[in-house]
């Protein structure tokens, strides 16, 4: 199997090659899924990197391009521990085809963001790009067109103190039309039986068979109700207060 990921890497970088054979490059990604087999081919694409030949260096740059993308950390610390990062510096400092420096730069670039810059997890692409940003090289406008080396984080968005208050007070309206709402209700409600209580009160009085006084019956009722709803009981009335000459009155 590894000499399977080697031979998939010398076809991806073969000198034959016109264009990047996309077909390689995704067999070599799937070989190399197992990390195990990552090694034999970083060896290759490390040696091919280093080719005298300008096309067969842009083939290795591509080829690493598509572990990267497709293979996860495993080929990120490959790339750091078989010294390709200072390996793509020295090929830019030595001034090369142009496409290779183009490409070279493009992978820094957009090896660094995506590791999260000089704080990142892997510190070392970041060293790479800077030390060329030093040395007073230009690197390659980023280009929309090219999709991203991770996939960004989803996350929710966190709502401001504004959005919160504001969250907040709407929440307070709703709460107190609906409290307006049962009470409004309550009170229909109270009205209809008071009615009823009086009406009730009006008829026994025509035949001559009343014996509570309305005030009464409207207190009971009222009292009643006061203890199975929701409205709450009336406050008590306030007491006398006990003034130290009328104890002194009753003592006497």
């Amino acid at each position: 199997m590894a000499n399977d990921a080697a031979a998939w890497a010398e076809r991806a970088t073969n000198d034959m090659l016109t264009d990047p054979d996309w077909d390689s490059n995704i067999e070599l990604c799937d070989i190399n899924m197992n990390p195990s087999q990552a090694k034999e081919a970083m060896m290759v694409l490390k040696k091919q990197l280093g080719n005298t030949n300008p096309k067969v260096q842009i083939l290795a740059l591509h080829a690493l391009e598509s572990l990267s993308k497709n293979c996860g950390e495993n080929v990120y610390q490959l790339i750091v521990d078989y010294d390709i990062l200072i390996d793509m510096v020295k090929i830019v400092k030595e001034k090369p085809d142009l496409n290779v420096r183009e490409k070279v730069l493009s992978l820094l670039d957009m090896w660094q963001e995506a590791f999260g810059g000089r704080g990142g997890q892997y510190s070392q692409y970041y060293n790479a790009y800077n030390e060329l940003r030093y040395a007073g090289i230009e690197f390659p406008p980023r280009t929309q067109s090219s999709p991203p080396l991770l996939p960004p984080p989803q996350t929710q968005p966190v709502p401001s103190e504004e959005d919160v208050a504001i969250q907040a007070l709407l929440l307070g309206d709703d709460v107190s039309s609906l409290r307006d709402e049962e009470l409004m209700c309550q009170g229909l409600a109270l009205n209809d039986n008071l009615q009823c209580v009086l009406q009730h009160h009006d008829d026994r009085g025509s035949r001559g068979s009343m014996t509570t006084p309305p005030v009464q019956l409207v207190n009971s009722f009222l009292t009643g109700l006061i203890e199975t709803s929701m409205l709450p009981p009336p406050p008590p009335p306030p007491m006398r207060p006990v003034h130290e000459t009328d104890s002194f009155k009753h003592g006497g």
